[in-house]
């Protein structure tokens, strides 16, 4: 657990939460290149939740939170330690 979601950890997050009913894996793939704050490819704590704070939410991205929170803390899954509480 290094603290941040690389490219290959957000692929399959995107694939995940579209497998899953959660929106198109390109919708994700875009939203997450946005909170990537300086385009270095990993996605921070810091710059998840400056992203999160700095907009107005609407439904679909509380949305996907939820799923995204679903995702992390679904119980076998070996990444308990990274369940965004």
């Amino acid at each position: 657990h290094d603290g941040v979601l690389d490219r290959g950890e957000q692929s399959r997050m995107a694939a995940v939460l579209a497998d899953n009913g959660f929106g198109e894996m390109q919708e994700h793939i875009e939203a997450l290149r946005e909170i990537d704050a300086n385009s270095d490819g990993e996605i921070s704590r810091d710059e998840f939740v400056d992203w999160w704070t700095a907009k107005e939410l609407d439904r679909k991205t509380k949305d996907l939170l939820t799923a995204v929170k679903a995702v992390y803390s679904h119980p076998g899954d070996g990444r308990s330690d990274d369940r965004m509480d």
